[in-house]
């Protein structure tokens, strides 16, 4: 869930003469929704057809959390005096920045009237969205992109300046010139999507590991989705620590812009708590279905494949086993039938598959409880499983750092190993209660607690595993 610091609508929905994407106003709420946005920039442009100008996007924004206005500066229609006034009227209708599209406004970044509008932003407190895409059949040949804007940084350093699309192709050197001036801020709308599986792709990361306090993230809708953006940050900053991928997300560019984003819960988790929603859903689930796997959320057989993954690595004789999100204890069931004895204690937050559980297995341990608020102590378990409980998706905090913190709860008290499995974030069959997670992220998190460890993906379609252990 990030920041957008680039989205565009249009009043008719169409997307330029030419493009058949759907720039409408309701296209771009449903993605908004579907990606989970933290917030958005409606971003004016001038020049397009049909045009979208600064009282379209205002009206667009009003009626809606957490959409900020950025409106356009039209250089066929600047104004010979009252530009000020003009920036002080936007800033008061609630904009958050004003663009400016050299190449569609067909001006140079050496045009005097820039520099104009940079010192008349400066005294309103506006920062400048400046787009360095510079190719088409208007680029203007001014030279080095990054020149130019270092330029700009140097001749106007109380000017705030968003530096949209962050060069593109030159985006190391533009990256040099943001570290260089505290005023500029590094955008990857567009670029991220434009270059995809270009030696770019290692650029940003580099970019993004030193510069995470000057680096903002776009998608550019319509021209890129912000859900296909959201996968693209997944795979971008995979291996970049959780407080800098925050900031990348959505803490810069809301310092930059000095907004507040108010939080909106979905109807899912509206009135209910994670650990509530949880019992509810899978309380209605066995009144509709009964005991039987598809309650639990699985299909017949697939339970068996996935005990088999998360525990033929192991050696389990006369071990102490933690079974977290038990259900119906149907992990130890396969245990059983495997020839396995020792000793099990399996844990559900949802009492009725306590209960069936119990029954079953008279003879092993089970209690409600939710591992979250458990007090186990180091080294209480042998092993740790965990299925299907880490894709839940969660509303009371961040997926990752959730994740993060169970895992390390989890190494702690696991003597020998743990194994846990996830939905994975390639799945383009998705539902919207379920999480879904980046393999190399959490083999991220995994490394820095074991030294030994697999990733997993033998078992169902769009799923892994993560098989630890802990003395090796």
């Amino acid at each position: 869930m990030y920041f957008d610091s680039l989205t565009h609508c249009s009043p008719t929905g169409e997307w330029f003469k030419s493009s058949q994407l759907d720039a409408s106003v309701t296209e771009l709420e449903q993605e908004f929704h579907s990606a989970e946005l933290r917030g958005t920039c409606v971003v004016g442009l001038p020049g397009a057809s049909p045009t979208i100008d600064a009282e379209f996007v205002f009206a667009v924004c009003k009626s809606r959390q957490n959409w900020f206005p950025v409106p356009a500066l039209d250089f066929d229609k600047y104004p010979e005096f009252g530009l000020t006034e003009l920036l002080h009227r936007w800033k008061n209708s609630g904009a958050v920045g004003v663009k400016i599209h050299p190449r569609l406004s067909n001006i140079s970044l050496l045009d005097g009237r820039i520099s104009e509008v940079m010192d008349a932003l400066s005294t309103v407190g506006l920062p400048a969205f400046i787009c360095s895409y510079t190719h088409g059949p208007k680029r203007l040949p001014d030279g080095s992109t990054p020149a130019l804007f270092e330029r700009l940084a140097v001749m106007h350093p109380e000017t705030k300046i968003l530096i949209v699309h962050g060069g593109t192709t030159s985006i190391l050197e533009m990256g040099d010139v943001v570290a260089a001036h505290r005023n500029l801020l590094l955008d990857l709308s567009f670029t991220i999507h434009r270059y995809s599986g270009s030696s770019l792709d290692q650029d940003i990361r580099h970019l993004c590991s030193r510069l995470d306090q000057r680096i903002v993230v776009g998608s550019d809708y319509p021209e890129y989705r912000p859900q296909n953006t959201a996968k693209r940050l997944d795979f971008i900053l995979r291996d970049i620590p959780e407080e800098k991928r925050q900031r990348i997300l959505y803490k810069t560019l809301q310092e930059f812009l000095g907004v507040e984003l108010v939080s909106t819960p979905s109807e899912f988790s509206r009135v209910e708590s994670d650990a509530t929603a949880i019992r509810t859903l899978y309380t209605n689930r066995l009144q509709e279905f009964g005991i039987c796997p598809q309650t639990l959320g699985w299909k017949e057989g697939s339970q068996q494949i996935r005990f088999k993954i998360l525990t033929e690595e192991f050696d389990l004789t006369n071990r102490r086993i933690l079974d977290i999100g038990c259900g119906f204890g149907d992990l130890l069931a396969f245990l059983k039938q495997n020839g396995w004895s020792g000793e099990y204690y399996g844990i559900d937050v949802v009492p009725e598959f306590i209960e069936i559980a119990r029954s079953a297995h008279p003879e092993a341990k089970f209690e409600t409880l939710d591992f979250a608020d458990a007090n186990f102590h180091a080294g209480q378990f042998d092993f740790v499983i965990a299925s299907g409980v880490m894709s839940f998706r969660r509303k009371e905090q961040e997926h990752y750092p959730f994740i993060q913190s169970t895992i390390e709860t989890i190494n702690t008290i696991s003597q020998e190993g743990f194994a846990l499995d996830f939905l994975c974030s390639s799945s383009d069959r998705r539902v919207d209660r379920n999480w879904y997670a980046d393999a190399g992220r959490i083999s991220s998190i995994v490394s820095s607690l074991v030294r030994k460890y697999s990733i997993r993906h033998d078992g169902p379609p769009f799923e892994f595993s993560v098989i630890a252990h802990c003395r090796e």
